[in-house]
């Protein structure tokens, strides 16, 4: 019983000491990082600690916890998420696969003369390329047996991927030209 009750009271006496001299973060100038996975959500934790950056966590309604932080320093933890788990890779253009057909496919892609790259991200081994590479990367996908419903899905994403970015360079480039030279 009374090592219940010293739990409790260090629990708290540390609630307060956290608490002090720090305000609570206002929700609209907060930057967010949503991890579900407890081990994830303790590395992040660990590594802001870390680099000295304040941060608080939050539920969300789904139970889901949020890592709270000032947005100015929204760079600084991008770069240390970033570093902890990885960069993400090119949607539709990764794929892992497990050790063994992750380097199966590596292989098909060597024979094939397509640049690619692995890269861990989130602790899976992906292989990634670029978009002049995708005929090889389909052949070499075909040739380690990817399913016909998971190589049409990635193509399905490469295509959305694709009119995003040229939707976005198309937006930029019309605004710049529809500004009268002295705007520019």
């Amino acid at each position: 019983m009374k090592s219940v009750t010293l739990s409790i009271v260090i629990a708290a006496y540390a609630v307060v000491l956290l608490g002090c001299g720090s305000d609570a973060l206002d929700p609209a100038d907060a930057g967010k990082i949503r991890l579900y996975d407890p081990q994830e959500q303790e590395q992040m934790k660990a590594a802001l600690s870390n680099a000295g950056i304040q941060f608080e966590v939050h539920r969300d309604t789904g139970g889901a916890e949020e890592i709270w932080y000032q947005s100015r320093l929204q760079a600084q933890v991008l770069r240390i998420r970033d570093e902890v788990f990885g960069v993400p890779p090119p949607i539709g253009r990764n794929i892992a696969l497990g050790s063994q057909r992750t380097a199966d496919f590596s292989e098909e892609m060597r024979k094939r003369g397509a640049a690619f790259r692995t890269s861990a991200y989130h602790g899976n081994q992906y292989v990634a390329w670029e978009a002049q590479n995708d005929e090889a990367a389909d052949a070499a996908l075909e040739a380690v047996r990817v399913s016909t419903e998971m190589l049409t899905e990635m193509r399905r994403q490469r295509k959305l991927a694709d009119a995003e970015q040229t939707n976005r360079t198309d937006r930029s480039s019309r605004s710049r030209e529809e500004r009268a030279p002295a705007q520019r």
